[in-house]
Parts: C-alpha cells; sequence; structure tokens
C-alpha cells in the first residue's frame, strides 16, 4: 500500500461502501484499539459460542444486517475513533471473478482473465492492458490491482488441481503468468520466449 495511506489509514479495505469489510483481503493497524474492535460488536458472544461459520468478517452470511465486523467498522468511523480507507469508483484496488452486470445473482465471469507481468497485477489485459506472454486472452478494460480475488474460480476442478509450483521451475517463480476460466498460464521454464502453457 502507498505510503500515505498507511499513514492515514487504520483500516484499509478494497470493497467500496457500504461492505466496509472484506474478510482477508484487508489491512489493520496493530494497535489495541484496532485489535479490539470485534469486542465492540453486539454479535461477538454469539460468534464465540456458535460452533458454525458465522461469516462475521465480511458483509454477507448469517450475520448479514446485523452487527458484523463491517457494522462496527462503519460505525467507528462514523464516531471518528477509527480511519478506515476504501476503494472508491475512481480506484478499484480490488478485483474477482465474479461477473455482476446483466445478472440477478452474480456467476462466473467467463471472459475473465488476468496478468502478473514483472511485480504488477493488471485484470482484463489487453489492447488497454499489458499483455502477458505475448497473449491476449481477453478483451476489456484492463486495469492495475493490487488483489485478484478467485471467489469462484478457486471452486472449480481445474483450479483445484494446481500445484503451487510446477516442478519444473526448480522454486523459482516466474516474471509473469496469466489466469483465465481455462487455467493458469506460464512461460516455459527451460525458455526466455513467451512461450506458454496450461497448467
Amino acid at each position: 500500500a502507498p505510503r500515505h495511506l498507511l499513514e492515514t489509514s487504520d483500516v484499509i479495505s478494497p470493497y467500496l461502501f457500504p461492505l466496509n469489510a472484506s474478510g482477508v483481503l484487508m489491512m489493520y493497524r496493530n494497535t489495541p484499539t484496532i485489535t479490539t474492535l470485534w469486542r465492540r460488536s453486539a454479535a461477538a458472544s454469539t460468534v464465540l459460542s456458535t460452533s458454525t461459520y458465522q461469516v462475521f468478517d465480511e458483509w454477507w452470511g448469517p450475520l448479514a444486517g446485523k452487527d458484523n465486523m463491517p457494522a462496527v467498522i462503519g460505525r467507528e468511523a462514523d464516531a471518528g475513533t477509527v480511519r478506515l480507507s476504501l476503494a472508491s469508483s475512481r480506484q478499484r484496488v480490488m478485483a474477482d471473478d465474479k461477473q455482476y452486470i446483466g445478472r440477478a445473482t452474480p456467476g462466473l465471469n467467463e471472459h475473465f482473465s488476468a496478468c502478473w507481468r514483472h511485480g504488477a497485477l493488471w485484470v482484463n489485459p489487453g489492447a488497454e492492458g499489458a499483455p502477458c506472454l505475448g497473449l491476449h486472452p481477453r478483451r476489456g478494460v484492463g486495469r492495475q490491482v493490487a488483489i485478484l480475488h478467485f471467489s469462484l474460480l478457486k471452486r472449480t476442478a481445474s483450479f483445484a488441481k494446481l500445484p503451487a509450483l510446477p516442478a519444473s521451475y526448480g522454486g523459482r517463480y516466474p516474471s509473469e503468468m496469466v489466469f483465465t476460466g481455462d487455467g493458469l498460464w506460464l512461460p516455459y521454464a527451460s525458455s526466455s520466449s513467451s512461450s506458454s502453457s496450461s497448467s
């Protein structure tokens, strides 16, 4: 995160208002006030005494519309006790693999693609973004992001079978790779060319 954002924020969320919290995809300042925020929730005792997953740290789930962490963070930000930094429509720091427009319920974006290239993460790489491996897998509005959430692709059989890193790389990470709904595309480990293979 940029230094100015770290210096002026206690909680950084990649979501837009009013979601406020996105579970693990956030940054919290390590101070007693911030690390004990959860205790200010009226739902805290329920969460601690329930054996089922309550999705306390996100906006959806059994505690949706109740006093979950998004509600606590929003309330404390309104009171001025927490400096909350959210994404905006002009600066989106996160992307996911869902299609929201034209659907009653968000589903898998069949045209999703993402590119990791020399330390930068892009979604919808193509004419407007940085291509990876010489590929232009999909067309769309390319933009650089900090977080990529595989909310639906992580549940598919092809992604479940992906190893952490193919053995042919000998423990070295490639400088670029492409993610699409069809899988993970990597350059051949034995070549410096833009050839690619699907894992």
